[in-house]
């Protein structure tokens, strides 16, 4: 039987693309596309409709045919060539990544739950582009109220992923061969800044946002606890900037943040020695608000939020906004922009012969053993 005669019996599709298109705008292609990045996209069709094997250019042409062949016609406008509008991006992102994090609406508590447990909810660009959208689609529920920010698995969040990282920025040494192309600056920049806008999210988010952190939150996992309005976290939870530990030394994204929460002495050394610390110790020195058994840590980030939620609607938003301009009088929004300028110049630097090279370590001997050697230096037990 080919394809084409069980269009009648696959009409859901054209009702799925015109509900995602009157949301978000999306062009046929673009939407298309997004749904071929999925991985149960051939699950469309059924088996005897063509082998997996023939590759999606034939799912594409399959699908295309399918949609536009029932779509009413409409006039055809030329648009500038090179442009794709954000909230069409945003939708191809969405299908691209949906499954790294749950989305959560319960009566006036909203949950962003982190879904990459088996790698310590390790985020990728898009995965955090996602996470974002993801908050920004509880900012605008009127129903939520509050946001709790939580991961699956052992662990809040280990940072970004560390592969596409070494990949994306060019300092991936390889052993024999050619050195890795790095990008220029200007990339860097582009890259940076997009990651600065992230971060962004989370200060400047309209409703109040709760990190409820359990295991370790390193990387952007300690960024988010450090960006957020409140932190209820398991005494055991392990807090660390090891990532300063890779050559950066102090130079982060939200420096004006982290001397505003633990003084200018303490956020030096917590940024220059990058060390380890419980979640007792991050209430003893202002990271978390409260720090409990990790048997109560659910309960007690829930009836947090619930507390919360007990302000009106528009108390809770003209706070945070009120909360947001006093930040932004002691340079809260101005470190955004030096951070990631910051950090282009952070993934550039030279290392001498004599200094430990995070990068040429991991090159020679693995990743494991290059993380085990890094902290070595700084004689952690």
């Amino acid at each position: 039987m080919r394809w084409h005669r069980s269009f009648r019996y696959r009409s859901d599709l054209y009702e799925e693309f015109m509900s995602w298109n009157q949301m978000s705008n999306c062009s046929t292609g673009d939407f298309l596309n997004g749904l071929l990045m999925k991985k149960e996209t051939n699950s469309l069709f059924p088996d005897d409709h063509g082998s997996q094997t023939r590759g999606s250019q034939v799912y594409y042409g399959k699908l295309r045919t399918l949609v536009l062949r029932k779509r009413p016609k409409i006039s055809k406008v030329k648009s500038p060539k090179h442009t794709v509008p954000k909230e069409r991006m945003s939708m191809v992102i969405k299908l691209a990544n949906e499954g790294s994090v749950i989305v959560e609406r319960d009566g006036p508590i909203g949950r962003l739950v982190l879904n990459r447990p088996d790698k310590g909810n390790a985020l990728s660009f898009a995965d955090a582009d996602f996470l974002v959208s993801c908050l920004h689609s509880l900012e605008e529920d009127d129903d939520i109220k509050v946001i709790i920010l939580k991961g699956r698995g052992p662990s809040f969040c280990v940072g970004h992923d560390f592969d596409e990282i070494v990949k994306a920025y060019g300092i991936e040494a390889k052993q024999g061969g050619p050195r890795p192309s790095k990008p220029s600056q200007r990339k860097r920049i582009m890259i940076d800044r997009k990651l600065a806008e992230n971060y962004m999210a989370f200060q400047y988010s309209i409703k109040p946002v709760i990190a409820q952190v359990h295991g370790w939150a390193v990387g952007m996992g300690m960024y988010m606890a450090e960006l957020v309005d409140l932190v209820v976290c398991s005494d055991d939870a392990k807090f660390s900037h090891a990532e300063q530990r890779l050559g950066f030394a102090g130079n982060t994204w939200h420096l004006a943040t982290e001397i505003l929460l633990y003084g200018p002495k303490k956020a030096r050394e917590l940024l220059l020695f990058g060390s380890e610390f419980s979640g007792t110790e991050a209430e003893r020195i202002g990271l978390a608000n409260i720090s409990v058994p990790a048997e109560h840590l659910e309960a007690t980030a829930e009836e947090w939020a619930e507390r919360v939620a007990r302000n009106p609607k528009d108390a809770l938003v003209i706070g945070k906004a009120i909360h947001q301009m006093a930040l932004d009088s002691l340079g809260a929004t101005q470190q955004f922009y030096r951070g990631y300028v910051g950090h282009t110049l952070g993934t550039n630097i030279r290392f001498e012969s004599d200094e430990f090279n995070f990068f040429r370590h991991r090159r020679d001997h693995g990743t494991k053993e290059a993380f085990r050697s890094r902290d070595e230096q700084w004689n952690d037990e």
